[in-house]
């Protein structure tokens, strides 16, 4: 299969429009249920074929034209604007969506379940009229059925590889969903995450001030002055350990401590004006003046976003947590009453072996041939020839009895054997559970009093968030008066090594994904009921219908739709006419334009007539 085109090639294009990501567009072949994604709003045939996989001859892809009757809107997803064309990140969101759905489009094409049809082999009769579709054909090509088949075999999997309708559908419901849990990830804890990142500089803040206090600046120095022989390379080895530094590193390293220095400087003079402005609060007639400054500094909403995100989290945790020990509450009786039913099970069971020892049935007798022959012997008044021969006779005819009547009674002990084998299993297996209820029961009160415990953990971890939501808006908070620490100088590209200068730009180019929202979200379809072959689809995604479309063109994500022929019918008319007035108004300028020109030559042409006469008359003169 061909590589589809890179998303690089696209990102990174100067000339892209700023809304480019915003709207996500997909096309169906209407024969192949092909699908192709885009991010403008008609298809173009080079770059969009590249999506699909070289499947064989008489393709779509394999044409490399993009025919307008056969290429359908399916749907197009419109996401939320990006904030500000400043903005690193700008349609991130609809990025992402699209390279997710051409990832998972080419999953599909290369993993998929083959149909039954394909092992599934054929009948006589389907032989049989495959056969006579060759004798009908004709010609000198010489085929037998089993290239048929082969033949159809193969159109079946094509089948099965451009047929992409559905998958495309859902796909787009697991992105919007993925993106969803994404966002709501990030978005609880982007709060938490800027105040801990503000404490955690306050308290480098700190360290730094007291390092400087104690020669912080000369050891720095010093280390500097020890490195700067490996850098001009004038010393290739360490004398203290042997160990080889080379230039590039020890330059680093001077890089590394000079910013460490640079950041202590920051961070006492950052505490020298904290000082001074708490030495300030000290006079009578300032304290007014500055609880107005801390009041400007702290946010207003500070307290209320930290109650609400504290009442949010206790929420969802004492929910989370409530489940998990209800369900172990629920398993410790489900333990409980299995104890109880296998005690009972284990009683019923030996009741039903007693019984099982009773129901072995007694031996069958075997009927005494021998009497009754005896007797007929004496009432019979024939030859002993004839009493012989009978007698032969009748044991010959009772044989067959007899073998019943022992069949009988060894089927008879054999069921009795293998009842009272299934009973002595089924006791077996009842003491088993009976011995191990009290170990199930333990483990779960186990995990019940594990969960107790997170949860109460979980509470105890929480209460110094609701310390600091409830505190009281006077106190006067130590963050918001240190100004942050600057931030690290470019590190030159000289002072990377070969192999991790390359590593070290993909990280600066790589931008931090944002917070996903479906607050604003909104699919429009080609057909509504194209919807139902996803199993779910979140919530705040907005559903619409796409009304009249061209062949091979979306309807603007921001225009209204339009359902009527006539109406569609006044829209095109008014296109056209304004195409025709632009095309009238780019003629008249080009006359214009053309009759200014004549006008200057002309004029020109005076001027230079006017000034030979005038020599002329000068010259005369």
């Amino acid at each position: 299969m061909r590589r589809s085109t890179p998303l690089f090639a696209i990102y990174s294009s100067k000339s892209r429009p700023p809304d480019l990501g915003q709207h996500v567009y997909a096309f169906r072949h209407k024969e192949t249920n092909q699908v192709l994604y885009s991010l403008y709003r008609s298809l173009n045939g080079t770059r969009s074929l590249l999506q699909l996989p070289d499947i064989g001859a008489n393709t779509a892809q394999a044409t490399g034209t993009i025919r307008r009757d056969l290429w359908q809107p399916l749907f197009s997803v419109s996401f939320p604007p990006a904030p500000s064309p400043a903005n690193p990140n700008e349609n991130v969101q609809g990025l992402h969506a699209y390279r997710r759905l051409r990832e998972w489009r080419r999953l599909h094409e290369l993993y998929w379940k083959p149909p039954a049809s394909l092992s599934q082999p054929y009948t006589e009769q389907q032989k049989e009229a495959l056969q006579k579709r060759l004798d009908e054909r004709g010609g000198s090509k010489k085929e037998t059925i089993y290239n048929l088949i082969k033949r159809e075999k193969k159109k079946v999997r094509r089948r099965e590889v451009m047929d992409q309708k559905a998958n495309s559908v859902a796909d787009l419901a697991a992105v919007l969903i993925e993106q969803q849990e994404e966002g709501a990830v990030k978005g609880d804890h982007s709060y938490i995450q800027r105040r801990q990142r503000r404490l955690d500089e306050v308290e480098e803040i700190r360290e730094l001030s007291m390092a400087a206090s104690k020669d912080g600046f000369q050891k720095l120095d010093a280390e500097i002055e020890a490195l700067k022989p490996y850098a001009e390379r004038r010393l290739g080895y360490r004398k203290e350990d042997g160990a080889k530094l080379s230039q590039i590193r020890a330059r680093r390293q001077i890089y590394d401590v000079e910013a460490k220095k640079a950041r202590m400087q920051a961070a006492v003079d950052a505490v020298a004006a904290y000082r001074e402005e708490l030495q300030k609060t000290q006079e009578p007639e300032r304290p007014a003046k500055l609880s107005t400054q801390v009041e400007d500094l702290i946010p207003k909403n500070d307290l209320d976003q930290q109650k609400a995100l504290a009442a949010a989290q206790q929420q969802v945790l004492d929910g989370s947590l409530a489940k998990r020990i209800s369900k172990q509450e629920e398993r410790v009786q489900k333990a409980k009453l299995a104890q109880e039913q296998a005690v009972e099970h284990l009683q019923r069971m030996e009741q039903q072996q007693e019984e099982a020892l009773k129901m072995q049935p007694d031996p069958v007798p075997a009927p005494d041939f021998g009497q009754e022959t005896e007797q007929s012997d004496a009432a019979l008044a024939e030859p002993m020839e004839a009493q012989a021969q009978a007698q032969k006779e009748r044991q010959h005819a009772q044989a067959p009895i007899q073998r019943e009547y022992k069949l009988a009674l060894k089927y008879a002990q054999k069921r009795v054997e293998q009842a009272q084998a299934r009973a002595q299993g089924r006791l077996d297996t009842a003491k088993t559970r009976v011995e191990q209820a009290p170990a199930l029961i333990a483990e779960a009160q186990a995990e019940l009093d594990r969960l107790t415990t997170l949860h109460n953990e979980a509470l105890a971890r929480n209460s110094a968030l609701f310390d600091d939501a409830n505190r009281s808006e006077t106190e006067t908070p130590l963050y918001p008066l240190l100004p942050s620490l600057p931030p690290a100088p470019p590190l030159p590209a000289d002072l990377f090594p070969p192999n991790a200068l390359r590593a070290h730009i993909r990280a600066q180019n790589r931008q931090q994904t944002p917070s996903f929202s479906m607050q604003g979200v909104r699919i429009k379809w080609s057909d509504p009921l194209d919807a139902e072959f996803a199993q779910a689809w979140p919530q705040a995604v907005e559903h619409a219908p796409m009304g009249f479309a061209r062949p091979s063109g979306m309807p603007s994500p921001t225009a209204p739709p339009i359902y009527d022929a006539a109406e569609r019918r006044e829209r095109a008319y008014s296109y056209l006419a304004r195409k025709g007035e632009a095309r009238n108004r780019a003629v008249r300028e080009r006359a214009e334009a053309v009759l200014s020109a004549v006008d200057g030559v002309a004029r020109q042409g005076r001027m230079q007539k006017r000034r030979v006469k005038e020599e002329a008359v000068a010259v005369a003169d």
